[in-house]
């Protein structure tokens, strides 16, 4: 076959699927784009630090604590002399990390001693039950003093008692229980639920945390909370569903000195309608965040999605 034989019977391929075609011409437009946008947004990043870095100086590079304050006068630069959590983020125990060889990868911190940690798995499984639960402890090997604020779990040398339990009826029930109790008192320092009803397609999770740390109201990331949470997601057709949530902050100030909430203030609602077929994925949905949260602003948010589905086929 000809070169310009295989061009003609390549068009008239093209042609028959106009719109696959399109897709994934569109496809393949959007990944290019999403490259040059991330290799640009990199190299931008980089030279704006390497800039930054050279007008400090090429040999020594000095990070100091921020300035702090009695009343309305400022101490100036250098007065407080540990790094807060902006600079040195606080962690606290909890299952997740009990065993891991780092505890907070990715902060600026590190634990200055060796560790023993012990606790045990149990699992209970069958054809539509299944029970599986965590438990442990941690214990330093030395008495210097522990870099992390009370209430974390793990300021003193032996750490407070965390554990997990998940409970699966069938698909159609899930519950997992997390906790945290004092290694002293006993007192439930966290205790998170989490419970979903329902299949893949169409479900309910209800969830509650609540946080009884007391720890330093300086201490903002790790501050005590109570919250709500519900979510829910409608498949109304073969291809079309719904899907809603909302967060409540359920904190009042005797939990929480700091807290403006009254004791049920909403936090965030977000409510969306999606298409999903073989080919591709849409969706339209709102958001209002009622407080600022990373980089979500207060105020209402709108989004439209588009997913293209098997475009290597």
């Amino acid at each position: 076959m000809s070169f310009l034989m295989t061009v003609l019977v390549a068009v008239k391929a093209l042609r028959r699927n106009a719109l696959r075609t399109a897709l994934t011409a569109l496809g393949m437009i959007i990944g290019v784009a999403a490259v040059i946008v991330m290799v640009a947004i990199g190299t931008g990043a980089r030279a704006s630090i390497e800039q930054q870095i050279r007008s400090t100086g090429s040999n020594v590079i000095t990070v100091n604590a921020g300035g702090g304050g009695f009343g309305p006068v400022r101490q100036g630069q250098g007065a407080i002399t540990t790094l807060t959590d902006e600079d040195a983020r606080a962690i606290e125990l909890e299952d997740s990390n009990l065993f891991a060889l780092s505890r907070f990868p990715g902060y600026d911190r590190w634990e200055d001693s060796s560790r023993v940690t012990y606790g045990f798995d149990w699992a209970y499984d069958r054809p539509k039950l299944s029970i599986m639960t965590t438990i442990g402890q941690s214990y330093r090997l030395n008495n210097r003093s522990s870099i992390f604020p009370d209430g974390t779990g793990l300021a003193d040398r032996v750490s407070d008692i965390v554990g997990r339990t998940r409970v699966r009826y069938g698909r159609f029930i899930d519950l997992t229980h997390r906790f945290r109790i004092d290694k002293d008192n006993l007192a439930f320092r966290r205790n998170e639920i989490d419970l979903t009803l329902g299949g893949e397609q169409t479900y309910i999770q209800l969830g509650y945390l609540r946080l009884n740390r007391d720890i330093d109201e300086a201490v903002e990331d790790l501050r005590d909370k109570e919250e709500l949470r519900a979510a829910a997601r409608i498949k109304f057709a073969k291809h079309w569903s719904v899907f809603g949530a909302t967060v409540l902050d359920l904190t009042d100030e005797s939990e929480d000195p700091l807290s403006v909430s009254d004791g049920f203030e909403p936090v965030r609602h977000r409510l969306s309608i999606d298409y999903e077929d073989e080919c591709i994925a849409l969706g339209v949905s709102w958001r209002r965040d009622y407080e600022r949260i990373g980089g979500f602003r207060d105020g209402s948010t709108f989004s439209f999605r588009v997913s293209l589905k098997g475009l290597g086929r």
